[in-house]
């Protein structure tokens, strides 16, 4: 192809097309990620998520009860261990 059209340009993507980042945000406070995970969220995944830093984040604010969850209907919000 160089010999054809020298100044021809291949895109080189740098990053993932793919990523997800979660944060919790409040009035008061944001809940972020205790690091970087590298995987595909499914309904499993973000369960823990929820139970293992969420949850225990909120908890640890003392406003666990009075907390209301927005999220968009993708299949991971509506997995029926997360409901």
């Amino acid at each position: 192809m160089a010999r054809e059209n020298p100044f021809q340009m291949q895109p080189l993507s740098l990053h993932s097309q793919k990523v997800t980042v979660w944060c919790g945000v409040t009035a008061a406070f944001i809940v972020g990620p205790s690091g970087p995970v590298a995987c595909t969220v499914n309904g499993t995944r973000y369960e823990s998520l929820l139970r293992n830093q969420l949850i225990p984040a909120l908890h640890k604010r003392g406003c666990v009860d009075s907390t209301m969850f927005m999220q968009d209907g993708a299949p991971q919000h509506i997995a029926t261990p997360v409901k």
